[in-house]
């Protein structure tokens, strides 16, 4: 049985339709995490999912369709990740602008 040290994280990919966002989730739901994939298109995340779904059996996996740029389809993507476990332990913001920020600059 393969380790897995992301058991019981939760990761939010921003940009998950696209060759590192994909392979960012592969990895991340390898290594045992939920992961919710956020992009524009629907369809692409789907595919994206279902790939996943087929190499990582058991994997939690959630889709949101949305524009990263968008602070509101951020935070509603940021909400749906939350909820797969209760936690959001890690956040690839590869795509948009949305309100992500240093810890230290939320004060």
């Amino acid at each position: 049985m393969q380790a897995q040290p992301l058991a019981g994280k939760t990761a939010f990919i921003t940009g998950a339709s696209g060759s590192i966002g994909s392979a960012s989730a592969r990895l991340l739901a390898a290594d045992g995490a939920a992961v919710l994939l956020m992009s524009r298109r629907e369809d692409a995340l789907a595919k994206v999912k279902a790939d996943i779904e087929r190499e990582t059996p058991g994997a939690v996996v959630a889709i949101h369709a949305g524009d990263a740029t968008k602070v509101d389809a951020v935070r509603t993507g940021l909400d749906k990740a939350n909820a797969l476990r209760g936690r959001l332990d890690v956040v690839v913001p590869l795509v948009g602008s949305g309100p992500f920020k240093r810890s230290e600059e939320r004060r």
